[in-house]
């Protein structure tokens, strides 16, 4: 369940598949969805995020949460989260989505 948000930043939940709409704010979808994703909850939000957004959520029951993020921005979240003890999916559950309508590959 969402908590909240700084900055006024509304996030939107879907479930994950392929036509699922990246952000709130583009008509950018997901493509070729991995097994592993597809079902999954996204929370959506703004393509651009001002910088020091956060995002807050409570997880009712168990889960795994997996993080997407662009390749450009890998040096400012990606080495963050692996200092967490958030994990890397293995490349045999399929990598993550494609996005069509957008110059960003995930």
């Amino acid at each position: 369940r969402l908590v909240g948000s700084n900055k006024g930043i509304i996030f939107t939940d879907g479930k994950m598949d392929e036509g699922c709409q990246v952000w709130t704010d583009r008509a950018c979808v997901y493509n070729s969805v991995p097994e592993l994703l597809k079902g999954g909850y996204v929370l959506r939000h703004p393509m651009k995020l001002v910088r020091g957004t956060w995002l807050s959520f409570e997880l009712v029951r168990p889960a795994v949460v997996y993080c997407l993020f662009p390749v450009e921005s890998e040096s400012c979240l990606y080495r963050p989260l692996l200092d967490k003890e958030w994990k890397e999916p293995p490349a045999s559950d399929g990598g993550a989505p494609n996005i069509l309508g957008g110059r960003f590959r995930f």
